[in-house]
């Protein structure tokens, strides 16, 4: 690669020396490459470069190269801006409801950002083993409530939230509609199909951006006529499982 200097101070990359104003050319391609196999010049290059120090042209793929072994380090609160690691480094989240979270490291170790939490982490989880109220409601503004999730402070990513209820029942011919809110917001509706006596349970996927802080997911539900009945238990011989509603990392 050709790497060009764009001010007027001298640079030295190991015994490689750039003069103000000049050109160099930079073996990265080779085994001998003292970029690819000396992270103390690859670091010196990479921070004149996202500097805006130095102009490169010309470099094989990946450049900036990473560099340093990943780490496997530990906090509270998210790793992003505040964290130096190389890339493929992990952070394991401690704090609160988050400490399940498991970031991976995507740049180099020369920047703080870049930091992913891995989809699939679980954020909430919360299950219900006995019937909730018998919903009449007929409109979405006076939806009832059939689970409710705990306050969860969320980094301000995409999540994926589930809803399970194992069997649904009605006094009459009915259709039912799933609303999905956050805290007093409503995310959206999701139809549950027509209720004729008793039904097969009813489950939903849905996915979200909550805003960075605290969060509470619930879902509720209306119906067209009649009371529809949310049936759950506790589970095991003759009884139904727990209805639920997960919130996770998408």
């Amino acid at each position: 690669m050709d790497v060009t200097n764009l001010t007027s101070q001298d640079y030295y990359f190991g015994p490689l020396h750039l003069l103000p104003g000049a050109s160099l050319t930079v073996d990265d391609t080779t085994e001998t490459s003292l970029y690819l196999t000396d992270d103390a010049v690859a670091d010196a290059l990479n921070n004149l470069y996202t500097a805006g120090l130095i102009q490169v042209t010309g470099a094989a793929s990946p450049f900036p190269r990473p560099t340093g072994m990943p780490q496997v380090l530990h906090g509270d609160g998210s790793p992003e801006g505040v964290h130096y690691a190389p890339q493929g480094s992990l952070f394991l989240r401690r704090d609160g409801a988050d400490s399940r979270h498991l970031y991976v490291k995507s740049t180099a170790a020369i920047v703080s950002t870049g930091w992913i939490a891995l989809p699939g982490q679980e954020f909430d989880y919360a299950q219900i083993t006995t019937n909730p109220s018998g919903i009449t409601a007929t409109t979405e503004g006076t939806s009832q409530a059939v689970i409710t999730g705990n306050a969860v402070y969320y980094e301000g990513s995409r999540v994926k939230v589930s809803f399970f209820v194992p069997k649904l029942s009605s006094s009459a011919s009915q259709t039912v509609t799933f609303v999905i809110y956050r805290d007093s917001a409503v995310v959206g509706q999701v139809f549950g199909g027509t209720v004729n006596t008793t039904a097969q349970g009813s489950e939903l996927e849905i996915f979200d951006t909550p805003g960075a802080g605290a969060h509470t997911y619930a879902v509720k539900a209306f119906v067209s006529t009649g009371t529809l009945t949310v049936n759950v238990g506790a589970g095991g011989s003759g009884n139904l499982v727990p209805g639920w509603l997960r919130v996770t990392k998408a």
